[in-house]
């Protein structure tokens, strides 16, 4: 039994499928199904039920799914632990993010800081979001860049914010609706649109938005930000994601981005527990991040 095959099992469960958990972790779909045909070898338990095309555990899956995790989470505590002896006397600081930190310039803060407090090393994890806020909710962390969820920060996480990263539609330009100046939830309403994955922030803010309306659209699709606006170009339904993902990407010239009316967002900033919060190397790590 590996650390790979205890991630590959437990990705697996939290995406949904083989595919989706091949696709976050950058690897190929048989890769992923052989190491868990290996695991399930060396352990003499099926994990899945491979009766149903979705992902679904089996009795003896969904009894270990929570040790895998745990078991995951030791490890990182022990490398870290490994690695904190091995800088000595030099501080090792986690900053981890969500994917979209390199096109908000945080390198260069990053890079600075470190030339300003040399008996610092400064990690810097780009993790999916299901990923990043369990590791705050583990306290496995010292500073995240991300957004803002109470769900899963609560009053034991200070959170400073930098900037609203505002929702949009992509739509083609042949639907009427990409006329409008603004698109309002009853558009929306039974309407075929596509969104991201189910586990990150920037779908529940949709869900909210849309309960808080009373309006039901159907989601057809889901997948990263960048497909949906490949997906949008090519007719398939109008894309729900944000504007912060529409600018790092180029936007095909056939696509409309609409605002929300009444307007929706999702604040981007910097989150640091509450116990470490006033700690002066993490302030001035915060005041560093916060000046992009």
């Amino acid at each position: 039994m590996t650390e790979e095959q205890l991630l590959y099992f437990t990705s697996i469960v939290e995406f949904g499928s083989y595919s989706e958990a091949a696709l976050e972790l950058s690897i190929s779909q048989s890769t992923i199904s052989k190491q868990i045909a290996h695991l399930e070898n060396e352990i003499g338990v099926k994990l899945f039920d491979r009766s149903t095309r979705k992902a679904s555990l089996s009795a003896e899956g969904e009894a270990l799914y929570s040790e895998a995790a745990v078991l995951l989470s030791q490890m990182k505590a022990f490398r870290n632990h490994a690695q904190a002896l091995s800088l000595g006397d030099r501080r090792k600081i986690d900053i981890i993010a969500l994917p979209f930190v390199g096109n908000l310039n945080f390198y260069v803060p990053i890079f600075t800081f470190e030339d300003s407090h040399l008996n610092c090393e400064v990690h810097l994890y780009e993790l999916e979001d299901n990923e990043l806020y369990r590791r705050i909710a583990a306290k496995d962390y010292d500073v995240a860049i991300c957004y803002y969820d109470p769900d899963h920060m609560g009053n034991q996480v200070r959170f400073y914010p930098i900037f609203d990263n505002k929702m949009v539609a992509a739509i083609h330009k042949s639907n009427p609706i990409s006329k409008e100046k603004a698109l309002t939830p009853k558009m929306l309403d039974n309407v075929n649109v596509m969104g991201t994955q189910v586990f990150t922030t920037l779908n529940k803010v949709y869900e909210l938005y849309f309960k808080k309306h009373k309006v039901n659209p159907h989601v057809i699709f889901r997948s990263r930000p960048q497909t949906l606006l490949g997906a949008a170009a090519a007719k398939k339904s109008i894309a729900l994601l944000d504007s912060l993902h529409a600018n790092m990407f180029r936007t095909p010239a056939d696509i409309v981005l609409l605002p929300f009316s009444p307007s929706l967002k999702c604040v981007v900033g910097i989150a640091v527990d509450e116990e470490k919060a006033d700690d002066p190397i993490i302030r001035d790590l915060v005041e560093a991040l916060s000046k992009t």
